[in-house]
């Protein structure tokens, strides 16, 4: 599944390990302003503060166009709202419009801080708490698709290791424990001294 998340931009750090989760999980990202060069970043500021040049409002202009199809290419248009940190440009909701016009799968992350917010699962709009239950969410999603990678509880017998992980992952995590378990006891292991094992190899003839 593809899926483009949205921010406030100067949170896009913490967007960053969401998009590898996802990639781990096999999705795809199309979010490509979240590895945006700084020079384009400032041409941005700049032409919002109405100090860009020619250049830079063409390239803020290409940067729009640029979010725009990298919105039309996912599936899912995912976007993280916190209310305590709100972004002066809006930019993040023209976005969400934009993909609910497209027909888009819209899932809000955090804050409703809209009244659009509360619209529902009529339009496509879905609605997550934090980035937890967005997590759990994915999860069915991947169920569906793949199911080595639903979201389960690990819980080792080996090492006592509990917690959320995918399907996969706690199977690889038991495994992995099983054998360091077998290594650790066939190394506790006395073995036979030599001579007792020639002696018996040689009462066998």
């Amino acid at each position: 599944m593809k899926f483009y998340l949205a921010t406030k931009f100067e949170n896009r750090a913490t967007l960053l390990p969401v998009r590898d989760r996802l990639i781990e999980l096999g999705h795809e990202v199309t979010s490509s302003w979240l590895d945006q060069e700084l020079w384009k970043s400032e041409a941005i500021y700049a032409t919002l503060r109405g100090e860009g040049d020619g250049t830079q409002r063409s390239d803020t202009r290409e940067q729009a166009q640029q979010d725009l199809a990298d919105i039309d290419a996912a599936d899912v248009f995912v976007v993280f709202i916190d209310k305590n940190n709100p972004s002066p440009r809006g930019g993040k909701h023209i976005e969400t419009g934009y993909a609910l016009g497209r027909g888009k799968r819209v899932w809000i992350v955090g804050d409703r801080v809209s009244h659009f917010h509360w619209l529902n699962e009529s339009v496509n709009l879905y609605y997550y708490e934090n980035v937890r239950s967005f997590y759990d969410r994915v999860g069915i999603y991947v169920k569906d698709q793949h199911p080595d990678y639903a979201l389960t509880v690990l819980l080792c017998s080996d090492c006592g290791a509990k917690g959320p992980m995918v399907q996969i992952g706690a199977l690889v995590h038991k495994a992995g424990c099983s054998y360091r378990k077998q290594r650790a006891a066939s190394r506790s292991t006395e073995p036979e001294p030599v001579s007792s094992v020639l002696e018996e190899n040689s009462n066998a003839y």
